[in-house]
């Protein structure tokens, strides 16, 4: 369904511009509110910008969504955080809520983008502080080492401006509406072949504020962290602009 433009040389009328506005009109309520973002952004509208992936027609991106309640349990005292102390066990993932596929690319950059919605951290009857926190954090794994892309050449990269934070101070189970949102960029555009994302990861872990201690000295946190929605999306473009 296209745009009905006036031809080159055609005499502008009111007719003219109404069949164009009705034509505009029609392409968009053709669009619906379940595939709006879909719809919205595509190879057909900034072709030399949008990534093609794996060298078809469909454009590098990628999307999961989760909307039942997660549950984040632990609490860790977070600080200075490494992807040893991410991997180490200290975090956790929600099952199904990355991105891990494996998708071959041109040099390019890649647009990571996490939104998650807190409805509750569940603070300790023994002690509430209101430094009780729920911290998130995203790590990728790419592959540069082409065209096998072996397993064995994976490498997980982490960055300390790839983390999120949401803290509590309200009393003991009252309910909490908060979004965590990262967005973080992947730049390889310096690369002169093909590379693979192999794999996008969000780890969770409920903190630990300093003030938050026991008697005995021992860091003392929140229960839980639920979580009632998240979505994570990645695009991939050849240049900003």
């Amino acid at each position: 369904m296209g745009v009905n433009r006036p031809k080159s040389g055609e005499r502008i009328t009111t007719s003219s511009i109404e069949d164009m506005f009705t034509s505009v009109t029609d392409v968009i309520n053709d669009v619906k509110s379940s595939n709006l973002s879909a719809s919205a952004l595509g190879p057909q509208h900034l072709p030399s910008i949008i990534v093609d992936q794996n060298a078809s027609d469909d454009p590098a991106c990628g999307r999961v969504i989760f909307s039942t309640e997660k549950v984040i349990s632990g609490a860790y005292l977070a600080e200075g955080e490494t992807k040893t102390d991410i991997l180490s066990g200290n975090w956790t993932t929600i099952p199904n809520f990355d991105l891990s596929d494996g998708y071959v690319l041109p040099p390019c950059k890649v647009l990571i983008m996490m939104h998650v919605s807190v409805a509750k951290i569940n603070l300790n009857s023994v002690l509430r502080c209101h430094l009780n926190q729920l911290w998130a954090a995203i790590l990728y794994t790419e592959n540069t080492v082409g065209p096998s892309f072996s397993s064995s050449d994976d490498n997980v990269v982490f960055d300390g401006t790839n983390m999120g934070c949401v803290s509590s101070i309200l009393t003991i189970n009252e309910q909490l509406t908060e979004t965590l949102t990262i967005h973080t960029l992947i730049d390889n555009t310096s690369l002169t072949s093909n590379w693979k994302l192999v794999s996008i990861q969000p780890y969770f872990s409920c903190g630990i504020g300093d003030s938050a201690r026991g008697a005995s000295g021992a860091g003392l946190g929140p229960i839980d962290a639920r979580l009632d929605r998240g979505e994570l999306s990645y695009c991939a473009f050849y240049r900003d602009s």
